[in-house]
């Protein structure tokens, strides 16, 4: 996903993921300094969890909620 806001780290990222599925696997996008890109993904042990994150998380009002999504602009 993209639009993250910088402060957003993997384990909220995994945390909040979780409520659609078993989270294999989070990850940050960083550059060569460690820093976030505002970027990540999310692996789920089932490819059906991913459909119910799609349809839980999927808009972007829910992500703002989350504190996941930068809402700045």
């Amino acid at each position: 996903m993209c639009k993250l806001d910088f402060k957003v780290g993997w384990k909220k990222l995994k945390e909040v993921f979780s409520i659609a599925g078993t989270v294999k696997r989070a990850d940050i996008k960083e550059d060569k300094d460690g820093k976030s890109r505002g970027m990540g993904t999310v692996t789920f042990e089932q490819a059906i969890e991913a459909v119910q994150a799609i349809c839980i998380l999927g808009f972007e009002k829910q992500l703002i909620k989350y504190g996941l999504v930068f809402n700045g602009f």
